[in-house]
């Protein structure tokens, strides 16, 4: 699931199942399935929510449903058409979040904005 924060903090919520917390950062955010169950709803996440502050679906989502061909929610890079990837990419700061990305099922172009998005983001 994807993630969007808008906040200009890291925000940090407890995992009950796995006893480690969820840091979700400024911008985009890859949250595993499991988790979001989990998080989704914690009084503070759904605040957040309702205020605009976490978008989820990385602010596609209302696309995707509008959009015949897409069913649901955006979950992944994978649901977006390529330019909404690459600008959910240059979004995204978080470098272990762009290294799992890297190793999907992506276009040659998306894998490029991931690799420049570390490269600007280790500089």
């Amino acid at each position: 699931m994807i993630l969007k924060s808008k906040a200009v903090n890291i925000k940090v919520y407890p995992n009950p199942v796995t006893k480690e917390n969820v840091m979700i950062k400024p911008g985009n955010n890859d949250i595993n399935g499991d988790t979001w169950k989990f998080i989704k709803d914690i009084p503070m996440v759904k605040r957040n929510i309702e205020a605009g502050i976490f978008v989820v679906g990385g602010g596609q989502a209302q696309k995707a449903e509008a959009a015949p061909n897409k069913k649901g929610p955006v979950n992944s890079l994978q649901d977006m058409s390529e330019k909404e990837a690459i600008a959910t990419v240059e979004g995204t700061f978080d470098i272990k979040t762009l290294d799992g990305w890297k190793s999907s099922d992506l276009s040659r172009k998306i894998k490029s904005a991931i690799t420049a998005q570390i490269k600007a983001i280790k500089k």
